[in-house]
């Protein structure tokens, strides 16, 4: 994207993100999914053909699917060359249960998560809440404050323990 041109949010022609004054090079786009080990997986294709967002995980998706690299965060964050995320926004699809807790076990912490727990919206058992339930308690348990929250979108900040 030039500076200042606008994007188009979802492939939607009257829909478009607008960059102006943003510096386009500290934006890495990389054609990798993010999981829990660095991987070559499958995403699944939508069951309503009408939705673009394809998904690693198979329950309730369609038959068709594509096969793309998945890695972990920490691999994302050496591949870039940063030593840490500031804000990560994770919109992916279930995935973020698995990604969450990868996450967590390597100890990464970005200041800000934002993350859509799809399963709300699109559970795949009755045990949905109980995961999502499960997945902010570890949140919490790690240093998370819950800030927001609207409907399966939670925003948290992240408040380091303190030191002696």
């Amino acid at each position: 994207a030039a500076a200042g041109a606008a994007m188009p949010i979802n492939n939607r022609p009257d829909e478009l993100y607008d960059f102006d004054g943003f510096d386009p090079s500290r934006l890495h786009f990389m054609q990798v999914g993010l999981w829990n080990k660095n991987q070559l997986m499958r995403f699944f294709a939508p069951g309503n053909q009408a939705h673009v967002s394809h998904s690693v995980l198979s329950e309730g998706m369609g038959k068709e699917y594509f096969e793309a690299e998945c890695i972990t965060i920490a691999e994302l964050l050496r591949r870039i060359g940063e030593p840490k995320v500031s804000v990560l926004k994770l919109d992916i699809e279930r995935a973020e249960l698995v990604v969450i807790e990868n996450l967590l076990d390597e100890n990464i912490r970005p200041d800000c998560l934002l993350i859509e727990y799809d399963e709300g919206r699109n559970p795949v058992d009755g045990g949905y809440y109980d995961r999502i339930r499960a997945s902010i308690n570890a949140l919490q348990r790690a240093g998370y404050r819950l800030i927001d929250v609207d409907v399966w979108n939670f925003v948290f900040v992240y408040t380091p323990p303190p030191t002696a």
